[in-house]
């Protein structure tokens, strides 16, 4: 029953989320390359791929890959929220709602052990992003987000913010961690 009950769960949210990536960025399709649609893409992607697992009682995905994506989609909730970006139509989903959702997944149905070497990789997608927007902004001369200008932000600039996106996003990561345990050990003492 409960193995069920997370693969439905993880299907129907992997629908949500795949679905309003397409509602959103479909009529904006050059905006593609926002973290905004990578990450909720991911995780849609993610989602569906943990409840075909669940019912077809493949091998488990392993905790890590969905904390990497949280801290990432956790973020993009974040800086939204303090960026005052879209919340019209799908936005409203993207930017606060599959965020919230899936951090709520994450403390009911992943069981994520306490690792601090695997905590260390969970900023590896933001990281992989950050230095992809350096790139396209080096090629494009305006980054993603164009909270920078490319000419004014030399690489010792870059590589501050990055190390200071690292450390906060491991912060996020070690408190997501922590609830996540004390949940988990709260559902299981029950049980």
């Amino acid at each position: 029953m409960e193995r069920n009950i997370k693969a439905y769960t993880s299907i129907a949210l992997g629908i949500l989320f795949c679905g309003s990536v397409l509602i959103g960025y479909i009529p904006i399709p050059e905006y593609a390359i926002e973290l905004t649609c990578i990450s909720n893409s991911f995780i849609g992607i993610l989602l569906l791929l943990t409840g075909i697992n669940v019912l077809r009682k493949m091998k488990k995905i392993p905790g890590i890959i969905y904390h990497m994506w949280l801290v990432t989609i956790l973020l993009v909730c974040i800086v939204s929220c303090v960026g005052h970006f879209n919340f019209h139509g799908a936005f409203f989903f993207l930017h606060l709602v599959n965020p919230l959702v899936f951090l709520v997944y994450y403390m009911v149905f992943i069981d994520d052990v306490n690792n601090v070497k695997k905590m260390l990789l969970t900023p590896i997608p933001v990281m992989i992003y950050l230095f992809f927007d350096y790139i396209v902004g080096i090629c494009r001369g305006t980054f993603v987000y164009g909270i920078f200008e490319v000419d004014e932000t030399g690489f010792t600039a870059i590589f501050l913010i990055m190390c200071g996106v690292y450390i906060s996003l491991l912060m996020i990561a070690a408190v997501t961690q922590y609830i996540n345990q004390k949940i988990r050990k709260i559902i299981f003492v029950r049980h």
